[in-house]
């Protein structure tokens, strides 16, 4: 897509990094129609993504995400390739509100020089419900001028590095993650084998960016830290089964992590001693 001029604003790039998305990519697209250009980095998919971005007219750049498969990689791939000023980066399954489409167009119209990024406000749709509680409300830097902000790529689950002052938007992005669990299963078994042998090269790392684990009861403790936080002091008891669920799924996944970590250490060790 050529970008366009609009006298009076700042251009507006959209990036998307996806992979296996034919199941919403379209409509993601669709609301994004406001901006400029858009950019999508695919990585591999294999459900025709790549080709229905094409169909609609957009730029494809087609990336692994490096040796880890990291989705940050493809990011910042993408934030590189983007030719607007500025840029808004969001995945697949998330979209804007009406009123925060209106109110990035307008913080675009005459954004004041000092103002590197924007924070947006996100609410999260879990399962067929909107999560209040647990840790799931906060809010994310997705708007930034190019060159600006960058992901660091030592895990999946990295904060990005911003240079420059950070403004709040009011009006909400939704983002409808893990529909079924079987999306988030699939979503953790991804993330967790790209981080484990990034958490012992680096020290520290995986999803909440912790030192490497130097017990075997780290097994137990940190999913149950993880749980306590989501489901007690964050109050996710008072989204219900939902809230349940979520908090049991993302303990899950501290688990999951922990113990690719330890078949890294431990296993192929194992292994290697067995063939000699």
């Amino acid at each position: 897509m050529t970008l366009t001029e609009k006298p009076g604003n700042e251009r507006l790039s959209a990036v998307l990094a996806v992979k296996n998305e034919a199941h919403q990519i379209r409509e993601c697209l669709e609301q994004l129609s406001f901006a400029d250009e858009i950019v999508i980095v695919d990585m591999n998919s294999t459900d025709g993504t790549a080709e229905i971005c094409r169909e609609l007219g957009h730029q494809v750049i087609t990336s692994d995400g490096g040796p880890h498969s990291l989705i940050h990689v493809n990011k910042n791939l993408g934030f590189e390739a983007a030719r607007g000023p500025w840029i808004l980066n969001l995945d697949a399954d998330e979209r804007l509100s009406p009123g925060l489409r209106e109110e990035i167009l307008g913080a675009l119209r005459s954004p004041e020089p000092q103002v590197a990024a924007f924070a947006l406000p996100f609410t999260h749709y879990f399962f067929g419900k909107y999560l209040r509680h647990g840790g799931f409300r906060g809010s994310l830097v997705r708007l930034f001028r190019k060159g600006s902000l960058q992901y660091p790529e030592d895990r999946a689950h990295s904060s990005p590095i911003i240079n420059g002052e950070v403004r709040e938007l009011k009006n909400l992005v939704v983002h409808f993650n893990h529909r079924r669990i079987a999306d988030f299963v699939e979503k953790m078994n991804l993330y967790t084998s790209s981080d484990a042998p990034l958490f012992l090269a680096h020290g520290k790392g995986g999803l909440r960016n912790r030192p490497l684990p130097t017990r075997v009861r780290a097994l137990i403790t940190a999913p149950l830290s993880v749980f306590w936080n989501r489901y007690v002091r964050h109050a996710g008891f008072r989204d219900g089964v939902h809230g349940f669920v979520a908090a049991v799924l993302l303990s899950f996944y501290q688990f999951v992590e922990y113990a690719k970590v330890w078949e890294l250490q431990h296993v192929g060790l194992a292994e290697a001693e067995e063939k000699k």
